[in-house]
């Protein structure tokens, strides 16, 4: 009934088997599934533990090289994805929907209109034109250098956004810039990610104050502004700690370099499913991104009890309690999260107030399987 296509993972694997659950999924289209083309595990350290039925993954293997091979091709390999993708939907005679990922969907989209099949695009970031400034401008700010999104990619985008019937969002940051953009308001699904099962709260008491940055470290998350928070926090050193987890973007390592102190710890990129013993070490989480659509961190953090300074550029004002499970600050103020970062430090009791409230609100409705559920109830009224 439901065909999804989507050349790597994001969180199609997660789209899939929640509709895999409630018997609409009929095929997942994706570059390779770690239980179904084992040799290509020693390639990448991905486990896909979603528990969707194997019969229902249709992988491209050497779309799965081609991206590891030459990731600086990817227009040309989504659009080669794209192109297998659309010959397959119009062989096929049981899709009534088609969820296809922005960018590498267009061709796939034309391919469903020939078979009246309803087309749903999904898009994880604001609105390309939006994006595209937003980032650039940061880029200018922060490296003086010149950073545009290539414009085959955002043409094919903004042709996707217009051929589409449908575009799901995750936030009303990326509904506004949707709306700034002309797409019209009954075009666009909100629907809010989720974060999976193996996320649980434990309850802690350390000593130091743990402040815990999750995402990778690039110019896009706005690290840069946790940075120069930290430089003149007014807390001693020994009395907190700064987790770092994530990837640092090559680009990026002299400015880390220069603020680095012993306090500091990186960890890097972690697995998956190892990183709910990390989160449930911290106690404060700073996620000063530029431009997220919604960042998948937020409610990772939220459910293991971290409370999350943000920014309205995120997701997080609509899973975020200001004052009760986190705070929202502007992008690039610094001096705004040096002052929530003091006045936790400053007011433990209310940080574990916060912990437990964070944890509790984050439970009842930032499941994947609570965004399964909302999108499985929008494709029945739609057909």
């Amino acid at each position: 009934m439901v065909s999804i296509a989507c050349s790597t993972k994001f969180h199609a694997f997660f789209l899939a088997n929640e509709l895999d659950k409630h018997g609409l999924l009929e095929t997942i289209h994706t570059s390779f599934h770690s239980q179904k083309n084992t040799y290509l595990n020693k390639l990448h350290h991905r486990k896909d533990k979603e528990d969707i039925s194997v019969e229902r993954i249709k992988t491209y293997p050497h779309i799965a090289f081609l991206l590891k091979l030459y990731p600086k091709y990817t227009y040309q390999i989504n659009d080669l994805f794209d192109f297998q993708v659309s010959k397959n939907l119009l062989k096929g005679n049981e899709t009534k929907v088609f969820i296809g990922w922005s960018s590498m969907s267009l061709r796939s989209i034309k391919a469903s209109q020939q078979k009246n099949i309803v087309t749903i695009l999904e898009r994880g970031s604001s609105h390309m034109s939006f994006q595209n400034n937003l980032i650039a401008e940061e880029y200018q700010l922060i490296l003086n250098k010149t950073q545009y999104t290539d414009p085959k990619i955002v043409n094919k985008e903004l042709k996707e956004y217009e051929e589409a019937d449908y575009i799901s969002i995750p936030s009303t940051f990326v509904k506004k810039t949707f709306l700034q953009f002309g797409i019209p308001e009954k075009k666009l699904i909100l629907n809010p990610y989720g974060a999976g099962e193996h996320f649980q709260y434990f309850p802690r008491q350390n000593q130091k104050l743990r402040i815990l940055y999750f995402g990778a470290l690039s110019v896009r998350k706005g690290v840069i502004y946790l940075f120069q928070a930290l430089k003149n926090l007014k807390i001693p050193k020994s009395e907190y700690e700064v987790w770092f987890i994530g990837g640092i973007d090559e680009e990026i390592k002299s400015l880390y370099n220069k603020y680095v102190e012993n306090n500091w710890k990186h960890y890097g990129h972690l697995n998956h499913y190892e990183l709910n013993n990390y989160l449930n070490q911290c106690d404060l989480g700073v996620f000063p991104t530029i431009e997220d659509g919604f960042g998948m961190v937020i409610n990772q953090m939220l459910i293991c009890g971290i409370p999350v300074i943000t920014t309205p550029n995120s997701g997080g004002p609509d899973v975020i309690k200001e004052g009760k499970s986190g705070f929202i600050v502007p992008i690039r103020d610094h001096i705004s999260i040096q002052e929530k970062i003091l006045h936790m430090y400053q007011n433990r009791d209310k940080l574990r107030q916060m912990q437990d409230y964070a944890a509790r609100s984050a439970s009842n409705n930032l499941s994947w399987s609570d965004y399964g559920n909302r999108y499985s109830h929008f494709i029945k009224q739609i057909i």
